[in-house]
């Protein structure tokens, strides 16, 4: 689509059917009513139109799709991916070049289909991340669990043999973060970090997650429990409240 759009999916939890609704990005700053609600009828069904609001109310932003990319434009973007500093730097440099009028997110796309030129899908990482973790834990000892959805990688939690002596010893205080997007897998990434006898912090167990939701809050932080010696005393954390509630 040439016109700038931004997306929301939500998982019914009755039923596990889904809505995935396309809005204006434009929303916030004109208070633009235009949306388009796709529905499933269960977890597998197709997705149906349900509802729609087709009028915008404010002039149209038309991009250049990914169609206007030639040749000469993919080797500049390619010269120029590891010199800026961000997407937009990137973006704004090509329009420039070029006289085009790119959205960051098509240009974002050629660097991602660019990544996958050069080391490979994410798909083949995450199988050769799952043999790794897996071989380290049969031959060194350790732990490890995989998370699968219908056959697909969606989170893992590790602990080395190194990892869970630090934890043995130094788990009165844990310190637990979280961090979105900035892996390979674009997952949300929780460590848990300790302060050693030389006060310096030490990852002590990490898991990739499938979102940010309580559940798989919940499902790392189990994991995490299944190690533990004995209970630390005190957990330091940011104000999430879905990690508040996994931790319970």
């Amino acid at each position: 689509m040439k016109l700038s759009f931004k997306t929301r999916e939500t998982t019914l939890i009755k039923d596990g059917s889904k809505v995935s609704t396309i809005y204006c990005a434009k929303k916030a700053e004109f208070g633009c009513s235009f949306f388009l609600e796709f529905r499933t009828s269960s977890k597998t069904s197709p997705y149906k139109l349900a509802s729609y609001w087709d009028t915008h109310n404010h002039t149209l932003d038309i991009y250049d799709n990914s169609y206007c990319i030639t040749e000469e434009i993919l080797n500049k973007i390619r010269t120029l991916k590891n010199t800026v500093k961000s997407t937009s730097e990137l973006t704004e440099t090509i329009n420039k070049l070029f006289g085009k009028n790119f959205h960051r997110y098509t240009i974002n796309n050629q660097l991602n289909k660019l990544k996958t030129e050069e080391i490979g899908t994410a798909t083949d990482d995450a199988k050769i991340l799952i043999k790794m973790l897996k071989e380290e834990c049969d031959k060194k000892g350790g732990f490890y669990k995989m998370q699968l959805d219908e056959e697909k990688f969606v989170g893992c939690s590790f602990m080395s043999k190194r990892m869970r002596k630090l934890l043995d010893y130094f788990n009165d205080v844990l310190i637990i973060d979280v961090t979105h997007a900035t892996n390979r897998f674009n997952l949300p990434f929780l460590d848990v970090a300790l302060v050693n006898n030389y006060g310096q912090t030490s990852i002590c167990f990490f898991s990739l997650m499938q979102d940010q939701k309580y559940q798989s809050f919940e499902w790392c932080l189990k994991n995490l429990k299944s190690q533990l010696k004995r209970m630390p005393k005190v957990i330091f954390s940011d104000d999430e409240e879905s990690l508040r509630k996994g931790k319970n």
